[in-house]
């Protein structure tokens, strides 16, 4: 009786063992690597998008004030923003996507950062809600962008300049940077000709090979 008693029990034991799911990302989980301040591990996991109805493109709101992440178990860890020193996201889109802590750059905590260029002039946006909805805001828009110029050749710091999701402030950065490039007509050229992120990006690359 007792050796039937054992053997119900490792076999109950094991139907429950095989029995339970294995825990399946979704689509809606990209790709992540972080590092928490005050630490040298990088930690390798997936984090949910925050739009889980909009997969696979990125929702800024994922980044912003609580991070949600997915071990490969399924269990949830949430970590503020203001934690984090740096994060890597690739979505299913392979696009690739770089954050550092503001504290690094600002000299004050405002959470993450998105890297678009470092070198001589580096290029950084922060996102955050739109708690003015007032008509004077950015159209009621959710997230608000902005934009932080870094001159690291003159010691000069520019902005923020406030933007709403999706646009790109070309004309506002492009002024403040006319003294960099007085000596470069080719640089002055390319200058006429920046209406995107993208071609702003190519500018300072152009201007590093100087």
């Amino acid at each position: 009786m007792k050796n039937l008693f054992l053997f119900l029990l490792v076999l109950f034991g094991a139907m429950s063992l095989f029995g339970q799911k294995k825990f399946e990302y979704k689509n809606y989980h990209f790709s992540a690597k972080y590092v928490l301040k005050n630490s040298k591990d990088t930690i390798f996991t997936k984090i949910e998008n925050f739009d889980k109805n909009r997969y696979p493109i990125f929702s800024y709101s994922t980044i912003v004030k609580r991070l949600h992440f997915r071990n490969s178990n399924g269990e949830k860890e949430a970590i503020n923003e203001g934690d984090i020193q740096y994060l890597e996201i690739n979505d299913n889109l392979n696009v690739n996507r770089e954050f550092i802590a503001s504290s690094s750059v600002l000299n004050k905590n405002k959470g993450l950062l998105e890297v678009f260029h470092t070198g001589k002039i580096s290029f950084f946006s922060d996102y955050n809600y739109n708690y003015d909805l007032s008509i004077n805001s950015f159209a009621r828009d959710i997230i608000v962008v902005r934009d932080y110029l870094v001159d690291n050749q003159n010691g000069k710091f520019y902005g923020p300049y406030a933007h709403k999701l999706g646009a790109f402030s070309a004309i506002t950065l492009m002024d403040n940077l006319k003294e960099n490039f007085k000596d470069y007509p080719d640089l002055q050229s390319m200058t006429e000709n920046v209406q995107s992120k993208e071609s702003f990006i190519n500018l300072l690359k152009s201007y590093d090979a100087k």
